[in-house]
């Protein structure tokens, strides 16, 4: 065993232990007792790698740390004095051991365990960890229970499925990160049927990633599919917009509570809005923008439907809880992205923003063809105004396409934002044979020039696929890949950073799009549910990129 930090022994960690006698009422000892400010963090058990346990508390640099592990759980409190009060950790598990440990100067200690290849099959029972930290002589800080599972890099493992199968729908990490003391995901909404033809429904779910299954949780107001979600700072989920029943749009907003796990009511937006973006800003406020006001009758006018998109925006602020309206943007769009920089403006990305008649795919068929703005924008919050920056134009021989939509959208560590995939208008001859097509695609927007860098096209078309940051560059998952009339979809995962593509083990689950993609607190990714038409999914898995 490694360690940054120096384990003390077992006799003077039970000594300091019995000296403090107050015990800890927890609130939930599986999320800690409640008290700042210790926590836990850790990485999967990666079999050929490392095991990674970080621990400490940031209110007591110089202290101690007590760090207690088993192979089993107990959902109830556990009043032992060895441990300092109510944990979770079970210490009649014949795997319980505890270790102390001096922090830091800056209240930290970490552990590194190098595993090899056959340290532990895969399939093994993973272990349970929390940590003690000494606040003071009276008080003691118990952190969350985490999970340790062992697995082998670039390998998916299943997670429970969902109750409810669902695409469009939203997966939020109720967690501001990864020593947070939550760590469940709140998925909510979404629909059966097709993205262009929804059937929405107000059913919500919670993922538990220390015990790898769902909660059926009480259902939204409202059915939503298209709507989107943001964790607040002060650690509410708001739930945005969306299609509910019969294609009408809502304007209504919702609150998560996760101390709760109920829905309460928030303001209503100023316009109705589906397919928006929605970005948390460094002040705390949220930003909304674009979205269609209407999606009735897509079937057989989903012409009327984009041409709803719109151009305003507005800014929900939480404390004096109310959305205000902002100058419109530059352009009209739905499935557009937003980007938060690393100075805090926001980078609005192309998007639709309307429709027309052609003829599909040559084949003299009528067809309903979306319209692409290549405008981009960049929000300010702090004069909260748009200003323009360079279109999104890309050119493949002699075809120049104008923007996109539904593509993926993430800042990289270098301050780019790296832009992937999408839906384009595949154009034969002027404005007609068209069709919706997914493309290959990748840009780099440059924050100081303001100029898009044209990147090395990925191995297939996709959009409505999965995109999160993941080292240099991002994992990339799934996706529609075709035209949208047949709505094919891929199961391919891979590491892009704008440059190299790494290809990764496909998902087991097959090729689906509208899904969900998102990074756990120990640095997997969840995938749930999407649409592989005709069918809606309802299953989960696990991934472990190294």
């Amino acid at each position: 065993m490694l360690s940054t930090s120096r384990p003390l022994s077992g006799l003077f960690a039970l000594t300091l232990a019995a000296a403090a006698s107050t015990s800890l009422l927890a609130q939930d000892p599986l999320r800690g007792n409640g008290r700042p400010s210790a926590y836990i963090e850790n990485t999967p058990g990666m079999l050929g790698g490392n095991l990674v346990v970080g621990f400490g508390s940031p209110t007591t640099p110089g202290s101690l740390a007590v760090l207690a592990i088993s192979g089993s759980f107990t959902p109830f409190v556990y009043p032992f004095a060895e441990l300092g009060g109510p944990v979770a950790i079970d210490p009649l598990d014949p795997g319980f051991a505890f270790f102390a440990f001096g922090l830091d100067g800056s209240g930290n200690g970490s552990v590194t365990v190098p595993l090899a290849p056959g340290f532990a099959p895969a399939s093994a029972p993973p272990l349970f960890a929390a940590a003690i930290t000494f606040e003071s002589s009276s008080q003691w800080s118990v952190s969350k229970t985490a999970r340790i599972d062992w697995m082998t890099p670039n390998t998916w493992e299943p997670a429970a499925p969902l109750a409810t199968a669902r695409q469009m729908h939203t997966a939020t990490a109720v967690g501001s990160g990864p020593r947070d003391n939550l760590t469940d995901v709140l998925i909510c909404g979404g629909a059966t049927g097709s993205i262009t033809v929804p059937v929405p429904m107000a059913s919500a779910e919670l993922f538990s990633a220390l015990t790898r299954t769902v909660t059926a949780l009480p259902s939204l107001a409202l059915p939503r599919a298209g709507h989107r979600s943001v964790r607040l700072a002060n650690g509410l989920v708001l739930v945005t917009g969306g299609v509910t029943t019969g294609g009408l749009v809502t304007a209504t907003c919702e609150l998560f509570v996760p101390a709760a796990n109920v829905f309460i009511p928030a303001p209503s937006m100023g316009a109705p809005r589906a397919a928006h973006a929605l970005t948390l800003l460094d002040d705390g406020r949220v930003l909304a923008s674009g979205g269609v006001a209407d999606y009735q009758n897509t079937s057989t006018n989903f012409i009327g439907a984009l041409n709803t998109a719109q151009d305003t925006a507005e800014v929900f602020d939480p404390i004096a809880n109310t959305w205000s309206p902002l100058p419109n943007m530059a352009s009209k769009r739905m499935g557009h992205s937003q980007t938060k920089l690393a100075d805090g403006r926001v980078l609005v990305v192309s998007g639709i923003f309307g429709g027309y008649g052609g003829a599909i795919g040559g084949l003299g068929q009528p067809g309903q063809i979306a319209r692409y703005t290549s405008s981009c924008e960049v929000f300010d919050p702090a004069t909260n105004t748009f200003a323009p920056t360079a279109p999104l134009v890309h050119t493949l021989g002699t075809q120049t396409y104008t923007g996109r939509a539904f593509h993926g959208a993430t800042r990289l560590p270098n301050g780019r934002v790296l832009l992937t995939g999408g839906f384009v208008a595949q154009i034969s001859t002027g404005t007609t044979n068209d069709e919706t097509i997914t493309s290959s695609f990748t840009e780099s927007w440059d924050p100081v020039t303001g100029a898009w860098t044209p990147g090395t096209g990925l191995p297939i078309g996709i959009a409505y696929h999965g995109q999160e940051p993941f080292g240099n560059g991002v994992l990339i998952s799934g996706g529609f890949s075709g035209p949208l009339s047949s709505l094919p979809t891929s199961s391919s995962t891979g590491v892009f950073d704008g440059t190299t593509l790494t290809v990764l083990a496909p998902s087991p689950g097959g090729g689906r799009g509208a899904h969900t993609l998102t990074r756990l607190c120990d640095g997997t990714f969840l995938v749930y549910g999407g649409g592989a038409w005709p069918n809606t999914l309802g299953d989960g898995w696990i991934f472990a990129p190294n």
